[in-house]
């Protein structure tokens, strides 16, 4: 990429690789190897996650939120929260993005932003979405019988009606 900055998420969309990372860089590429471009985010915020979704990149990072239709204008977008932010991902008409002290936010457009309540304080590091699921991983202190590391997958929010999603509380440890 030319660039000497740590690079943290990726994603591709209608045509076009976006990377995120370190310092606010993004990076777009048509081929996703040999040419890559810089972008303007309009913020030197760490950037850890990208998705694509319903035609719009979204990405995040430390108390930022930021918006694109073409990749390559980014948008500042209002989140309420102070909090660093991990994951996100699209699914079934919704983003989702994960982060610090449990916080999750749901939008439908990436431009209106709700916190949910995902029942942890613990650090949400990735989101994914499936069948109906949206999906987190979250590190978790180890607790005195645990003798290993430990991360716990937890189901966040299972869609109930329509548009209208609940958050579960079931989890799956898994040893390392």
């Amino acid at each position: 990429s030319g660039i000497s900055k740590y690079l943290y998420g990726v994603t591709y969309g209608n045509g076009l690789f976006v990377t995120v990372g370190e310092s606010g860089t993004i990076l777009t590429s048509s081929d996703g190897i040999f040419s890559w471009t810089k972008r303007t985010s309009g913020t030197f915020d760490y950037l850890s996650g990208v998705t694509y979704g319903n035609g719009l990149f979204v990405t995040v990072g430390w108390r930022t939120i930021l918006t694109s239709s073409d990749g390559t204008t980014w948008t500042q977008r209002t989140s309420g929260i102070s909090k660093y932010l991990y994951g996100v991902t699209y699914g079934n008409g919704l983003f989702v993005t994960v982060g610090l002290s449990g916080t999750i936010l749901t939008s439908p457009d990436g431009t209106t932003w709700t916190q949910r309540n995902s029942g942890t304080s613990d650090l949400l590091i990735g989101v994914t979405y499936e069948n109906g699921l949206f999906v987190t991983c979250l590190f978790t202190h180890l607790r005195a019988h645990e003798t290993s590391l430990h991360l716990v997958c937890r189901l966040l929010l299972e869609k109930k009606k329509k548009n209208t999603y609940t958050s579960v509380c079931l989890s799956q440890k898994v040893n390392q």
